[in-house]
């Protein structure tokens, strides 16, 4: 495998198609205006109903993770890491400088050019849940802690995370109507169950103990009561931001069921 996982680098560094290409400053830039290239993908008329070109917070985690677990790789093989060692810890230093919405504590959703979007979205648990973290233990604990008090009461049901804070402005509560309303609802605030799993990952990090187990044990068995409304014994795609919170989308879906099992039996919940 490590062969095809250096090349994939590769290919993030120098570009592919639907213009993804690391950037000088070595965070990966993505997509152009009308392009849907991150999992908020809804598009009508050939026109994204989310547009995030540019350099989507999720995008930096996860190619920081990528560099980290090759390093990994390369170490178990003997071969030199020195290259992907260094592109990881500038990485780092760009995502450091560019991404805290100092502000209020929670990191930008997507920055395109100059302009770096506010909107409070479950993305960026990415940055936190994932195995390799950008900070340092105390810097770690102090940005999580408020990137969880911030999805805590904006973001945070039941049933999983809402894809965008009420208090945003294209904030829809229902995803109903017809296939343009549908659309313009799916990632504006409908419920998306599968992120559950790295909230709860990055809620545990920081608060590790028998209260907080009970929490997101309560969180996991929300679910147990959904088992009959839509695919018996399954979970569904989504679920209206708004209470009573009705299944919507496709009756089983297969990464909100993972993540339940995958942060199920890793914590023993």
């Amino acid at each position: 495998m490590l062969p095809k996982v250096k090349e994939i680098i590769k290919y993030y560094v120098q570009g592919t198609r639907f213009s993804i290409k690391m950037d000088k400053d070595h965070l990966i830039t993505c997509g152009k205006f009308g392009n849907q290239v991150t999992w908020l993908d809804a598009k009508l008329d050939n026109k994204a109903i989310t547009p995030r070109q540019g350099k989507p917070v999720e995008i930096q985690a996860l190619w920081y993770n990528a560099l980290r677990i090759t390093i990994e790789f390369c170490k178990l093989f003997k071969e030199d890491i020195s290259e992907y060692a260094e592109l990881a810890d500038n990485i780092k230093i760009s995502f450091k400088e560019r991404f805290l919405f100092t502000y209020r504590g929670y990191f930008y959703d997507y920055i395109y050019k100059d302009y770096k979007d506010i909107s409070l979205r479950p993305n960026q648990l990415y940055v936190l849940n994932l195995p390799f973290t950008m900070f340092e233990e105390i810097e770690f604990e102090r940005i999580a802690t408020y990137v969880i008090s911030w999805m805590k009461k904006h973001l945070l049901t039941k049933y999983g995370l809402k894809s965008l804070s009420n208090e945003h402005p294209s904030y829809m509560s229902t995803y109903e109507g017809n296939p343009y309303q549908r659309d313009k609802a799916y990632h504006h605030g409908t419920i998306w169950p599968y992120m559950i799993g790295a909230f709860i990952e990055t809620y545990l990090k920081i608060v590790n103990n028998k209260n907080s187990k009970k929490i997101a044990r309560d969180l996991i068995n929300n679910f147990i009561e959904h088992f009959s409304d839509a695919g018996i014994g399954h979970v569904s795609e989504i679920f209206d931001a708004q209470e009573p919170h009705t299944p919507r989308g496709c009756i089983s879906q297969a990464w909100c069921i993972a993540e339940i099992i995958r942060v199920k039996k890793k914590y023993k919940l």
